[in-house]
């Protein structure tokens, strides 16, 4: 073993180390440090440091303390800038998902007829509408797979709403408008959707009905949903009724020939909307006795609905 002295640089000052000692091997070469140079020749920014040397069989430069990574705490105020996006995104998801639900998962799609632009100014009205009843209607009446088409069609809509609706069959509603009209609100239109979309229900079990009496009775159930929907009877379920067109409806209600046109829309003899107004008084009668709603109703019978009001008239 030879004993040298080095003086060896560190933290940028010049330090006179303890006696360092290299072992002569083969070649008369320093022992080797870090980095690969002699330690004859240190490299001022491989031993920074003084370190003693001579075990046999070579020597090795002891590892520094280990590299701690650091930790950020739970809760500190450095996890806000990843947390504040994440929950930003969320709520914008969840929004998206409530709004979108009427066109991406439910199954009561709608269809603006439009091709001469005539209902442009509508469709702000319908979306809302749609956005309003149709959450209603799949809890209440478990409603889908049905399709409402909206048109202009002046020549079906009731004047004093300037629209009018229509449910020929189970699956489809069509809804007109008077694009003129100035009657024309959001509440009418979500009374419309409600008194349609209950018949395609009832259009399913038992059927829209074959009789005056069945359609009466479908008619009348639908107005009451409306006023279980938005507070208001609609104007078509609050006519006068004499006795004689009661008595005249009741003795024809079994009949399958009748002039539906005369017995809901009004001719001669018969008042306009005296179809739908006795439907909703016989309903009306009928829910209040039960104690159910027209939507708990959906699938009674007709003649379950009007034994019940004949008998009223009986007693």
């Amino acid at each position: 073993m030879a004993l040298h002295e080095k003086t060896v640089h560190q933290g940028g000052f010049f330090v006179e180390p303890d006696r360092v000692e290299t072992s002569t091997r083969q070649g008369g070469e320093g022992e080797t440090c870090q980095g690969g140079m002699s330690q004859g020749n240190v490299p001022m920014a491989t031993c920074c440091q003084s370190r003693t040397f001579g075990v046999a069989g070579g020597d090795q430069v002891p590892p520094g303390p280990p590299k701690v990574p650091k930790q950020i705490p739970v809760g500190s105020n450095n996890s806000t800038p990843v947390l504040l996006p994440l929950i930003c995104i969320c709520y914008l998801v969840l929004v998206s998902v409530g709004l979108c639900y009427t066109y991406i998962m439910s199954t009561i799609k709608h269809y603006i007829a439009n091709s001469t632009n005539k209902l442009d100014n509508l469709k702000d009205l319908i979306t809302k509408s749609l956005e309003s009843v149709i959450p209603i209607v799949e809890k209440d009446l478990n409603a889908n797979q049905i399709d409402i088409i909206f048109i202009s069609a002046p020549g079906l809509v009731i004047p004093e709403y300037g629209i009018g609706g229509s449910s020929p069959g189970p699956n489809h509603i069509n809804v007109s408008f008077d694009p003129k009209s100035n009657k024309i609100t959001q509440k009418g239109l979500d009374e419309t959707l409600f008194h349609e979309i209950h018949h395609c229900m009832r259009w399913r079990n038992p059927g829209y009905g074959e009789t005056l009496g069945e359609a009466m009775i479908s008619e009348g159930l639908a107005c009451l949903y409306e006023e279980q929907k938005t507070g208001n009877v609609p104007i078509y379920a609050q006519v006068s009724l004499d006795d004689k067109q009661i008595e005249l409806a009741n003795k024809i209600a079994n009949s399958k020939t009748y002039s539906h046109s005369n017995w809901f829309f009004g001719s001669g003899d018969i008042v306009r909307w005296f179809g739908y107004t006795y439907g909703y008084d016989a309903c009306k009668n009928y829910s209040i006795k039960t104690s159910k709603t027209a939507a708990e109703l959906v699938n009674v019978s007709a003649k379950d609905i009007l034994d019940a009001y004949n008998e009223m008239f009986v007693s």
